[in-house]
């Protein structure tokens, strides 16, 4: 067991460990004090063996933010960030079952060049998007929205969930402006290496950054290996006009979970020949959202709400979760001419509707596949930095696309 750096940041102390056994760095981790659960040794080992680095902190409790809410005061936690030279793209999550529960949800945003990213070595699906819900899920998106990933993780088990992806530069709707360059920054982009040359790009021409937001539910015995990350083509969805493209092969990814309170014209209708399935802004009688609002407090509803009851329309239920299969990565090649992009992806297929499973909140990953493609790239160098807004990273998160609409009345 060696210490290879020792230093403070905000309200935590940071050590760099490295170890020759698992055993041994077991016993540190319990002689100074870290709570770590009988067992720990088997998860730390292959780690060990791989000649990782172990990144440790613990916290000044006199110096943890806390905020009050309606369940009490919570501690708030700043977030750290820190870089290291890899190969592979991958995410050591095996490590953090040390401590779990029962269940716990692991919600990874990827900041890339141009791509989306999914996972290589399990399943991916997306969560359906463009659904009409009542009323009611206007003061229970948090419930609705659980109730909708557990029924979709049952009818996938093991996949890992593709919930947004889009360009930073812009977004439709926005819950919040755009990232710029000194959040970019913040999340990591200042230490990424130059973009390298590629045929036929011009001289200065730069791919915006993209993010993906990925989810997985898991349990401690049930998370076979650590995610591998890939580039991959990319996909449209929630759109005001279709679930997904009706206009061709998408050239970049503009992919989001929405869903719409719908109200029917019940006035009058004065025409001879009305335009039926138009619709307007919030009827007068329903005050107007300001604008689109980020989905909070996902992590803390209750998940026993039934998915049904907050389904509007007449489309069954197996074919509102009979969710299309992502197109395979990693992604296509890029070719430019006068600085745009073409691009020639794979279309996303309709994965075949199966019988509607029974619902299983806390469904957990299942084995995973056995030859993983990772991405060659990797971000990093041992280092440690404060960030100025905690909640930076989920910035272009899940957003609460609740769009209220009515249809307008017909004309002629």
């Amino acid at each position: 067991m060696r210490v290879e750096a020792t230093f403070a940041v905000g309200e935590y102390k940071i050590e760099v460990l490295s170890a020759r056994d698992s055993t041994g760095l077991e016993a540190w981790l319990r002689q100074h004090d870290y709570a770590i659960p009988a067992g720990a040794e088997r998860l730390l080992r292959p780690y060990v063996q791989a000649g990782m680095y172990f990144f440790v902190a613990k916290v000044d409790i006199k110096k943890v933010r806390t905020i009050d809410g309606k369940a009490g005061s919570r501690a708030i936690l700043s977030p750290l960030r820190f870089h290291y030279d890899s190969p592979n793209f991958t995410l050591p999550v095996r490590l953090g079952l040390i401590n779990a529960g029962a269940v716990q949800d692991l919600i990874v945003h990827v900041l890339a060049r141009g791509d989306r990213y999914e996972v290589a070595n399990y399943a991916n699906i997306a969560i359906p998007t463009n659904i009409d819900v009542h009323e009611r899920t206007r003061d229970a998106f948090g419930q609705f929205y659980a109730a909708l990933f557990d029924r979709v993780s049952a009818q996938h088990p093991g996949a890992v969930v593709t919930e947004y992806a889009w360009s930073v530069t812009k977004c439709d709707p926005c819950p919040a402006p755009p990232l710029d360059e000194v959040e970019l920054a913040t999340l990591g982009a200042d230490v990424l290496p130059a973009p390298a040359p590629k045929p036929g790009v011009p001289e200065g021409f730069v791919e915006p950054f993209a993010i993906t937001r990925l989810h997985a539910r898991y349990g401690r015995e049930n998370l076979g290996q650590d995610m591998v990350f890939r580039s991959a083509p990319p996909i449209v969805g929630g759109l005001d006009a279709s679930p997904w493209a009706d206009y061709g092969p998408p050239t970049e990814d503009r992919f989001q979970a929405r869903y719409v309170i719908r109200h029917p014209w019940e006035g009058p209708i004065d025409c001879a020949n009305p335009n039926r399935g138009v619709w307007g802004p919030p009827p007068d009688n329903v005050e107007a959202s300001p604008g689109p609002v980020a989905a909070t407090g996902l992590a803390f509803v209750a998940r026993s709400a039934n998915l049904a009851g907050f389904l509007a329309g007449d489309t069954p239920m197996r074919e509102l979760l009979a969710t299309a299969t992502l197109p395979p990565g990693p992604a296509p090649a890029k070719t430019y001419a006068g600085g745009f992009a073409n691009v020639v992806p794979l279309s996303p297929t309709a994965r075949e509707p199966k019988p509607e499973p029974e619902p299983e909140p806390g469904v957990t990953l299942g084995p995973a596949s056995a030859e993983p493609e990772p991405s060659a790239s990797g971000c990093s160098r041992c280092s440690v930095e404060p960030t100025g807004d905690p909640y930076s990273a989920l910035a272009m998160g899940l957003t609460l696309g609740l769009v209220l609409r009515r249809r307008q009345r017909g004309a002629p």
